[in-house]
């Protein structure tokens, strides 16, 4: 009887905060006459932009997981990063009686879109939505914000909201 091959294991990108529990996100993003603009989603009945991000998928890298997760949540088809651009905090809000909030490390892959699926796994749970760097930058949080600015660099005059 051969013996089974071990899943891969996967090396875990360098944290910025090794203490909290993480996820793997993607930046979808585009290039238009007008600059850079990123995807942003949402949930239906919330006014909370953000990215795409997940819990890791087991055997999968966290590029991996982070283009999976693109795919369901927004319906994003495209080439994903092997390198991370960084990482945020994220505050997740939960409700229910025996649930309490957490705050999460994303760490964050960039992920140029080819093109979005009109009908996706996630639709109807979810609203997307394009937005220039600088308007992105206004309607996220300030950590995911500072990683946007970051990802734009020099590209684009960015400012950053204060809080």
């Amino acid at each position: 009887m051969a013996a089974l091959s071990p899943v891969p294991q996967f090396a875990e990108p360098a944290r910025r905060f090794p203490g909290l529990p993480v996820r793997s996100g993607a930046l979808p993003f585009r290039w238009t006459p007008n600059g850079m603009e990123v995807l942003l989603i949402r949930r239906v009945h919330t006014d909370d932009w953000s990215i795409p991000k997940g819990h890791l998928i087991d055997g999968l890298s966290f590029p991996d997981t982070a283009r999976i997760e693109a795919m369901e949540e927004a319906g994003v088809i495209g080439t994903i990063a092997d390198a991370p651009i960084g990482s945020f905090s994220h505050h997740k809000a939960r409700k229910g009686f025996f649930t309490s909030d957490e705050i999460v490390e994303v760490v964050t892959y960039p992920l140029e879109v080819s093109s979005l699926d009109r009908r996706w796994q996630e639709d109807g749970l979810r609203h997307r939505r394009w937005f220039g760097i600088d308007e992105a930058c206004r309607v996220v949080r300030p950590p995911l914000a500072a990683l946007l600015a970051e990802f734009a660099g020099a590209r684009l005059p960015v400012a950053l909201p204060a809080n």
